[in-house]
């Protein structure tokens, strides 16, 4: 229900997202990751207007990925 609200907010241009508030709220270890794989992708990217948001989403959700296939393994290898 959320989603479908927010969504017609955005749609309608009556809610605006603001990137520096986003990118401010997250933290800067993750900030710096983020940062790193959008220059990855675009070694051109203008570092003096804020990152899309949704290039933003994109790189945070591959970055923070639960269901790698190794995770397991990690999960093993905290004893040693």
């Amino acid at each position: 229900m959320f989603l479908q609200i927010a969504g017609s907010l955005l749609a309608g241009d009556r809610l605006q997202i603001k990137v520096y508030n986003f990118w401010q709220n997250i933290s800067r270890q993750l900030q710096q990751r983020i940062e790193g794989r959008i220059l990855i992708c675009n070694p051109t990217s203008d570092l003096s207007e804020p990152f899309n948001v949704d290039e933003m989403d994109l790189m945070a959700t591959a970055i923070l990925q639960c269901d790698r296939f190794d995770t397991a393994l990690n999960d093993e290898d905290e004893d040693t």
